[in-house]
């Protein structure tokens, strides 16, 4: 099923997600009609939004700080994210490797020199 050609208008300002009888363009039930036989199609029918937002949040967490997934997911509390990000608290593998890589990129002597000045 082609949604842009079959459901969103010419206009370059169309919207994605049109309104149900003049309310929210971003409301639950809009996004849920409009997803629902997409999910449907690629037999995902049981996924729902908060499913989808949940594991963009947990991507989020995944290459972002506390801060930058406060403000993706638009939380006022940093308790909120903090969900997210104890899902993936188990970095550890992964940040190592950026450290390492971080510490092959820097092997200059003109790092080596500034580090050695400021110890």
């Amino acid at each position: 099923m082609d949604y842009l050609p079959n459901y969103v208008g010419n206009q370059p300002d169309s919207l994605l997600f049109a309104p149900v009888r003049g309310g929210c363009h971003l409301s639950d039930k809009v996004i849920r009609d409009a997803l629902a036989p997409a999910l449907k199609s690629v037999g995902l029918h049981h996924v729902r939004i908060h499913d989808l937002r949940y594991f963009a949040g947990t991507q989020t967490a995944r290459v972002g700080n506390v801060v930058e997934t406060m403000g993706r997911l638009g939380h006022s509390s940093v308790g909120a994210s903090m969900r997210y990000q104890h899902l993936v608290s188990g970095r550890c593998v992964e940040i190592a490797d950026a450290l390492s890589q971080l510490a092959r990129i820097s092997k200059t002597s003109a790092d080596i020199q500034n580090i050695s000045e400021t110890a």
